[in-house]
């Protein structure tokens, strides 16, 4: 809803509703549960889609990644701290999900 049309012209798009079918999802959203995170509904998008493009790109995202990506939210439903543990929380689900050792 922030975007303009034409920049995503052509492009595939994943809404929140269709990803939130997908395991990611799952892993995500049983981090921001444990935490304690009630999302506004607003802010759901940018919530889940970082998360997940964190935990893509860091098997073990660090304590600096996750301050910058808490950082960019501008939205105030969240406590950072929360929003940090969820994130941790979904890291480790991610690893239990695909049989990761939790020491590795």
């Amino acid at each position: 809803c922030m975007i303009r049309v034409g920049i995503v012209k052509d492009c595939s798009i994943i809404t929140l509703e269709y990803f939130s079918k997908s395991k990611e999802y799952e892993d995500i959203d049983l981090g921001f549960k444990k935490a304690g995170i009630q999302l506004c509904g607003y802010c759901n998008s940018f919530k889940y889609f970082s998360v997940y493009r964190l935990l893509k790109d860091n098997y073990r995202p660090e304590k600096e990644q996750l301050m910058e990506l808490t950082a960019e939210d501008k939205c105030t439903c969240t406590e950072q701290t929360s929003f940090m543990n969820g994130i941790l929380y979904a890291t480790a689900n991610r690893h239990e999900r695909e049989g990761r050792k939790k020491n590795v």
